[in-house]
């Protein structure tokens, strides 16, 4: 079911680059969740800056930054998806998100998505 899942996100984001999503992370435990989280990377194509989240539908979320629902990114909009990182368990996705909004996260997104 997960590899389905994440086969079908791969083919839906075809041509994303940098990070991918982990195989690993994205299978799940016994009596683990059947949710997935996903921490994503958005670039503003207003202002060129990236957002960085995490949610447990993909397609919602970035569905709500598009059309302005999300109160730090609505006046920045309009938005590219650069990359996605899928996950079986909340905690670890919730690590990776604040990870990469630290300053070592941000010097990492800077080296593989050159400006």
């Amino acid at each position: 079911m997960a590899l389905a899942v994440l086969r079908m996100l791969q083919t839906a984001f075809n041509g994303l680059r940098g990070f991918a999503p982990h195989p690993r992370a994205a299978l799940r435990m016994r009596g683990e969740s059947k949710i997935m989280y996903y921490v994503y990377i958005l670039k503003s194509i207003k202002d060129n800056k990236y957002y960085i989240g995490f949610s447990n539908d993909l397609k919602r979320r970035i569905a709500e930054h598009e059309a302005g629902k999300v109160t730090s990114t609505k006046h920045r909009r309009p938005f590219k998806l650069i990359c996605y990182e899928v996950y079986g368990a909340k905690d670890i996705a919730e690590s990776r998100e604040k990870y990469l909004k630290s300053s070592d996260g941000h010097k990492d997104i800077n080296k593989r998505f050159k400006k």
